[in-house]
C-alpha cells in the first residue's frame, strides 16, 4: 500500500518529515538526494545513526552559497564512508527495511518545509525490498568522494564566488497561491533521571534538536520571519532582524536589511526597481503586509517623481502623445 504525501494545510506539520521519520525509526536507512541541507541531514541521522547516503557530491557543494558550503564539506569529511558520489543523480528517496519514502523534496528545510511538493510513503514489502536492492547496486559501483579532489573542488567554488559579480536582486511573478509553510514534526529530548551520570547521546541529540528550528539559508529565516511578523501587524526593522537570526544566527544587519528591501514595495532603494518583490509597505518606520488598495497610495510618491523626473524628457525628445 501507498500513501501520498503534499501540504493539505500550509500551518501544519509537514508530512514529508512526518514520513521521513516513520521510514527513519524502522531500522538502517538508505539516503538518496542530490541537494541536501545539512541541518536536516542531522535531524534523520540523530533518528537513526546506522545510515548511508547516496548524492552527486559535486552538485550538491555547487548549489550550496559559499556561507553553507563549509558546513557541509566538514560534515562530508567526518563522515566520508558513509557517503557515495553518484554524478548526475537526481533522485530523492529516504528508504528503510520495512518503509520508503520518494518524491519531488529535495532533503533541505526549505523542500521538506516551504516548497508544494508532492511525494508517496511505501509499506509493500515486494517494493521496498526492490528499493533497498536499488540502492545497494549503486552502492556497491560507487565510492566515496576524493578528498583531496573535493578540497580542491571547494576552494574553487569559493574563489569563482569571490570573483562573481554581486548578486542581483531576485525577480518573482506574482502569484495567489497558497504559499507552503509547514512545520517540522516535534522531537522529544529524553530528560536524564535526577543525579544520574552524564549521558552525552542525550545531549548531542538536545543540541540537534535545537538547531533544528535553525534554517539552511539567510533567505529562509527571513521569509519565515516576516511571515510570522505580518500575521502580528506592523514591525519594526529591528524586529524582522532579530526574528531573521534567530533561525540564521550567522547573519549580519547588513544582509538582512539589503534583503528586506526587496521585498518593500515603496522602500527608497526599491521602490523604482522593476524586481521589487511587493510583499511590504513601509509606513512611518514600520513595515506591514502589502495589500491591492493600499499598495497603489503607497506607491504614489513614487510615481509622481517618476512623472516628474521622466515626462519632460519625452516631450522634449518628440515622443507621441500616446507614448508620453
Amino acid at each position: 500500500m501507498a500513501t501520498l504525501l503534499y501540504h493539505s494545510d500550509s500551518d501544519s506539520e509537514s508530512p514529508f518529515d512526518s514520513a521521513i521519520l516513520r521510514v527513519a525509526r524502522s531500522g538502517p536507512v538508505r539516503i538518496v538526494s542530490p541537494y541536501i541541507g545539512v541541518t536536516y541531514l542531522q535531524r534523520i541521522v540523530s533518528t537513526q545513526p546506522e545510515w548511508r547516503l547516496l548524492s552527486d557530491v559535486e552538485e550538491w557543494l555547487r548549489a550550496l552559497s559559499a556561507r553553507d558550503r563549509p558546513k557541509a564539506w566538514a560534515f562530508i569529511r567526518a563522515n566520508l564512508e558513509q557517503i557515495h558520489h553518484v554524478p548526475s543523480l537526481h533522485a530523492k528517496s529516504v528508504i528503510g527495511d520495512s518503509l520508503a519514502m520518494m518524491g519531488s523534496a529535495n532533503l533541505t528545510q526549505r523542500g521538506i518545509l516551504g516548497r508544494t511538493e508532492l511525494g508517496v510513503l511505501v509499506d509493500d514489502p515486494v517494493m521496498v525490498a526492490e528499493l533497498c536492492t536499488w540502492f545497494d547496486g549503486i552502492w556497491s559501483t560507487t565510492a566515496p568522494p576524493s578528498v583531496d579532489e573535493a578540497s580542491a573542488f571547494v576552494q574553487w567554488l569559493d574563489e569563482e564566488a569571490a570573483q562573481a559579480p554581486a548578486k542581483r536582486q531576485r525577480f518573482s511573478l506574482s502569484s495567489d497561491s497558497r504559499k507552503v509553510r509547514a512545520r517540522l514534526v516535534k522531537l522529544e529530548v529524553p530528560k536524564p533521571a535526577e543525579n544520574s551520570p552524564l549521558d552525552l547521546g542525550v545531549v548531542a541529540q538536545a543540541v540537534i534538536v535545537e538547531d533544528q528550528r535553525h534554517y539552511d539559508s539567510l533567505e529562509a529565516a527571513m521569509e519565515a520571519a516576516v511571515d510570522k511578523l505580518t500575521a502580528r501587524g506592523r514591525f519594526t526593522f529591528g524586529q524582522v532582524a532579530a526574528e531573521t537570526r534567530r533561525g540564521f544566527a550567522a547573519s549580519n544587519l547588513r544582509e538582512v536589511y539589503f534583503l528586506l528591501v526587496q521585498h518593500c514595495a515603496n522602500h527608497p532603494r526599491s521602490a523604482l526597481v522593476a524586481e521589487t518583490q511587493n510583499r511590504l509597505i513601509l509606513t512611518d518606520g514600520l513595515f506591514l503586509q502589502s495589500t491591492k488598495d493600499a499598495l497603489p497610495r503607497a506607491l504614489e510618491p513614487f510615481d509622481a517623481f517618476l512623472a516628474l523626473l521622466v515626462i519632460p524628457d519625452i516631450r522634449a525628445a518628440g515622443c507621441p502623445t500616446e507614448l508620453r
